[in-house]
């Protein structure tokens, strides 16, 4: 299970591995990725799993998520405070940029679902979808 502080880690890591290697990316942004991902590497350094999951995360961060998480959680590096203010600082950058701090989500068939900041749903699960809510 990843703690809320290693979940942090990891979405600073697998967001800024994404973002970073893109062309026009900023050069803070690309500082700040390289940064964190140094940090992570010394914590993992001489595990040579662990190293060659957080250096393939860039190219494919599906496969390796299981890995680096397992990383990172079995590191504790939630609890590393030097790791932390570089994943926040890079998640900062991060939703600086345009549309940085907004949901990308793709939900198949869902009931309930709220997504964003100012979200709103009325959920009415009922069998006949005509019935008026005074039950006529």
């Amino acid at each position: 299970m990843v703690d809320q502080m290693d979940g942090e880690v990891w979405t600073a890591l697998v967001r800024g591995a994404t973002a970073a290697l893109a062309n026009d990316a900023p050069d803070a942004l690309k500082a700040g990725y390289s940064k964190l991902k140094a940090l992570v590497l010394r914590r993992v350094n001489g595990e040579s799993a662990s190293e060659a999951a957080i250096n393939e995360l860039e190219k494919d961060p599906e496969t390796w998520r299981a890995p680096v998480q397992k990383a990172i959680a079995s590191k504790n590096m939630g609890a590393d405070q030097d790791i932390v203010d570089a994943a926040r600082e890079l998640l900062e950058l991060l939703n600086d940029l345009p549309g940085g701090d907004q949901y990308n989500v793709t939900i198949g068939t869902a009931y309930g679902v709220n997504n964003g900041p100012d979200g709103h749903v009325v959920n009415n699960f009922d069998t006949d979808p005509t019935r008026k809510p005074d039950g006529g």
